[in-house]
């Protein structure tokens, strides 16, 4: 009798557990009392539209579903106007895509491996440093990477051994880059406490120069229809403040500026994260900068800087 009861006891608190136990951790109350995890309500919606529509990208064996998740978390945290992530939810990923600007895309790159962690630290934006009739400088920026700056500052010691009378820069077909790099070689040029470039995204930021640096030759800077982003950036400024030259013809126009987010191992997306202004806040996006002199031909173009500088250099 003892024994019966004992086991009944036994039984009725084992459902007692187990009831209490399921209440506790499945209930949506107690669990966010107790602070844990809670399954996020947009995540069920994302899963529901994906098994409703039966989309390319909805097994989880590819790995596609957890990749637009990261995907559209990175556009609600980065992407530099408001967009309503929620409304793209059951969307294909070319969809996504192209509901943003033309500058941002998903790119499917190769795993990476030692040859292409090795390919970083070859990275050459200086393409051509030399000196023309004896005392003009050239360097040639083919865009602007994570070394140009330290590229560019030897590139000046190199052209500064020589009696200078100026100095042009070639940024013909320079799509443009990190514009921190661009930032801190305007620094050569610009005096201290000048603003630079302001970047309005989630936020603004306002970059100034920060050097006692002084250039006191004449400056050339070369540009084409190629000439694009953070090249025009840097043009656009130090002509601005009269420190350069521009001579070329009429830049790309690109005001924007993409950062890569790394998304899974064959995945990458760029994605616009701002846009860019002058030091005097001109729009450039489908505008561009209209060059001082506007001269054709690649050749035609050197030259004439050449004999703007020495003319400039003897007045």
């Amino acid at each position: 009798m003892l024994k019966f009861q004992y086991s009944k006891l036994n039984k009725n608190f084992v459902i007692f557990l187990f009831s209490f136990l399921s209440l506790l951790f499945l209930n949506p109350t107690y669990s966010h009392d107790l602070n844990l995890p809670q399954y996020s309500n947009d995540k069920k919606i994302l899963i529901e539209i994906k098994k409703e529509q039966d989309l390319n990208y909805s097994s989880d064996e590819t790995g596609e579903s957890h990749l637009v998740e990261k995907l559209l978390y990175k556009i609600k945290e980065s992407y530099y106007k408001h967009i309503d992530v929620s409304e793209m939810v059951g969307l294909s990923i070319e969809e996504i895509m192209a509901s943003l600007d033309q500058h941002s895309s998903l790119k499917k790159i190769k795993p990476s491996s030692l040859d292409f962690i090795r390919g970083f630290d070859r990275d050459v934006t200086i393409s051509d440093t030399k000196i023309i009739n004896d005392n003009i400088g050239y360097i040639k920026i083919m865009h602007f990477g994570r070394r140009t700056k330290e590229g560019f500052k030897k590139a000046m010691m190199d052209v500064k051994e020589i009696d200078l009378c100026g100095l042009i820069i070639d940024l013909r077909d320079n799509p443009g880059g990190n514009l921190e790099e661009a930032v801190q070689i305007m620094q050569h040029f610009i005096p201290e406490g000048r603003l630079l470039v302001t970047v309005s995204g989630k936020g603004q930021t306002k970059y100034f120069s920060n050097t006692n640096e002084e250039y006191e030759y004449p400056l050339v800077i070369l540009i084409n229809s190629n000439t694009a982003s953070c090249a025009e950036i840097f043009a656009a400024t130090l002509q601005y403040y009269k420190k350069a030259t521009l001579v070329g013809i009429n830049s790309y126009g690109k005001g924007t500026i993409q950062k890569t987010f790394p998304l899974d191992h064959n995945h990458t997306l760029v994605l616009t994260i701002g846009e860019c202004y002058p030091a005097d806040g001109t729009i450039l996006q489908n505008s561009g900068i209209k060059p001082d002199h506007i001269i054709d031909g690649d050749e035609e173009q050197i030259t004439f800087a050449v004999e703007f500088i020495e003319k400039t250099f003897a007045q």
